[in-house]
């Protein structure tokens, strides 16, 4: 009987701690809830289209470039600009384009020009080989970053 307690105190222990780790409506259980990639919705993309998408592209990556206009349902190669980069709230481009962990083609390798993303709080890079994290330093709602399987940094 003492063995039978000490197991299911253990299990509720166990079952504890991991509520907060399960997502809403994901294919998989353990990963934690990610907010929308971008704090504003398509209505003030398509009232706003003329300041969102005016200005100088300022990501070169093309993984990344490819993710952030996923986000703003644009074509892959158009300039990302910092008025664009202000409403991104996830930096996931696992979360955007669905790719193998495997494929170097389909990986981003910078994250310059995140700089400006002054609304980021969420980063999700796993198995991304980035070398430098520095476009990060000085943004400040950041709660949450993953760099998994980086080995780079």
């Amino acid at each position: 009987m003492k063995k039978f307690l000490a197991l299911v105190l253990a299990f509720v222990m166990l079952i504890g701690n991991v509520p907060h780790a399960f997502a809403q409506g994901g294919s998989n259980a353990w990963q934690m809830e990610i907010p929308n990639i971008l704090d504003i919705n398509e209505e003030y993309i398509k009232k706003n289209s003329d300041t969102l998408f005016s200005g100088e592209n300022v990501i070169k990556d093309p993984v990344l470039k490819e993710a952030i206009n996923a986000s703003y349902k644009r074509e892959a190669t158009l300039p990302v600009t910092k008025e664009m980069l202000k409403h991104v709230i996830t930096l996931s481009p696992e979360k955007c384009l669905p790719h193998n962990f495997g494929e170097d083609a389909h990986k981003c390798k910078s994250i310059k020009g995140m700089e400006y993303a002054e609304n980021l709080q969420y980063v999700s890079l796993p198995y991304q080989p980035i070398e430098d994290l520095s476009p990060l330093a000085n943004l400040t709602k950041i709660r949450y970053i993953n760099i998994t399987g980086n080995g780079k940094v």
